[in-house]
């Protein structure tokens, strides 16, 4: 009975060793010092060439020297692709502050879609100002694409920032 108590514990502890030796990726800003790290599970959209576009990618796996990235296409079957830390260009990440701010301003489009095309309904039958309502609309549908136009922070390899799998 002591020495099962001794393997329960044995296997536990090496489990929960092996929870926190998982690699990470992280990223050191050049002239700050501040690290941003990037874990297994994480969605980033990522960037290979100077003149690519940036696509979403999930890490699957960090090694030694490469980095297993799931790409969610709709247009190609799902692939995987390894990557050395040479061959990425650079990598955005969304923060919750940009996913939040988005979904706040699509309602404020939606809203301000609304007002506007029914201002005419709107507006009282013996005062027929619907230019209020459609000022007020406009306004509303400006404030709500404005997060659209935020683009998050960009973290350029070699440029601004330095790569080091951890």
């Amino acid at each position: 009975m002591k020495s099962a108590k001794y393997i329960f514990l044995l296997i536990s502890t090496l489990l929960s060793l092996s929870v926190y030796s998982q690699k990470t990726l992280q990223l050191t800003d050049k002239i700050s010092g501040k690290v941003r790290t990037f874990k297994i599970g994480q969605t980033v959209h990522l960037r290979t060439s100077e003149t690519g576009e940036f696509e979403k990618a999930k890490i699957q796996n960090i090694n030694d020297g490469t980095i297993v990235f799931f790409h969610p296409n709709e247009d190609e079957p799902n692939t995987i692709s390894e990557l050395s830390l040479d061959q990425i260009h650079s990598i955005r990440k969304m923060t919750c502050i940009h996913k939040t701010s988005q979904i706040v301003g699509s309602l404020f489009i939606l809203g301000g879609t609304y007002m506007m095309l029914s201002s005419a309904s709107l507006a009282d039958v013996t005062s027929p100002s619907k230019g209020t309502y459609i000022g007020v609309g406009a306004g509303m549908f400006v404030l709500g694409a404005i997060p659209f136009f935020k683009k998050p922070k960009t973290y350029v390899l070699g440029v601004t920032h330095t790569a080091a799998i951890k």
